[in-house]
């Protein structure tokens, strides 16, 4: 007994507890040396810390209780057991990402779109129609925004709100080649502006991506049909975060109604 370690003192020799000491006997990964047939307690000898911290560290970073086995029973070398660690890691944190995707999409989905009525006084807008399609919409906005910038500049207009998009009639929808007319709210009426969407409105706002964005729009359509009121002329966008600044989109769906609301 002279030579042996009582498994207290092992314990705190190993950084292992009492408790874990005896689990690693249960499984058969770390025997004591020795087991008192009277009392039952249980001594290592002192080569036996060296398997013991390892079993420690490895357990540490989370390797499996076979994958720690095969190490102590030289059936994989630490590195090999660690590389496996690594891959099977990898592959978790890969199919958590895609699962927090579809937590990401499942919010966005679930957002609320409260609709509220608000009335636009005339205001004059400088236009720029451009040719576009679902695939590159968002490069060619930025674009025709940049655009829109530069005109307000040389006209000596001040923008005063976010820009805006709609589509004019085009005789049905084809999703690789529309049109759509950008609008930049100008500060004042000019030979170079047009007259913006004014009257009474109601709209909506969408926080997210632009592939959700028809969840906005039918909340507009329930809207408008459960008021009995009447949408007159186009379904409208404005920017309100996301162009050209690389920032999580926000965009307010809106159109001009006729009724009460």
């Amino acid at each position: 007994m002279k030579k042996l370690i009582s498994i207290g003192r092992f314990a705190q020799l190993t950084g292992l507890s009492v408790k874990a000491l005896r689990f690693y006997e249960s499984v058969g990964l770390l025997m004591p040396a020795v087991v008192d047939p009277e009392t039952g307690y249980r001594y290592y000898r002192f080569y036996q810390r060296g398997l013991a911290e390892r079993i420690r560290s490895l357990r540490e970073l989370d390797l499996s209780l076979d994958d720690v086995q095969q190490v102590a029973q030289a059936d994989l070398t630490v590195q090999q057991a660690l590389q496996i660690h690594a891959s099977r890691l990898e592959m978790w944190i890969r199919e958590k990402q895609e699962l927090l995707q579809k937590v990401y999409l499942a919010q966005q989905n679930m957002q609320d779109y409260p609709v509220g009525v608000q009335e636009n006084p005339p205001f004059a807008v400088l236009t720029c129609p451009h040719a576009t399609s679902l695939t590159t919409a968002e490069l060619d906005r930025e674009r025709v925004y940049q655009n829109l910038l530069e005109q307000a500049r040389a006209a000596n207009l001040k923008p005063t709100e976010a820009p805006y998009t709609y589509h004019p009639p085009q005789g049905g929808f084809d999703p690789d080649h529309y049109q759509a007319i950008l609008c930049l709210p100008v500060h004042a009426a000019g030979p170079e502006t047009s007259a913006g969407c004014s009257g009474k409105t109601i709209r909506t706002l969408h926080a997210g991506d632009y592939s959700h964005l028809y969840l906005a729009y039918q909340a507009l359509e329930a809207w408008v049909e459960k008021h009995q009121v009447k949408r007159i002329g186009p379904w409208c966008e404005s920017y309100l975060a996301g162009l050209a600044d690389g920032s999580r989109p926000i965009t307010e769906v809106w159109c001009v109604i006729e009724g009460e609301a």
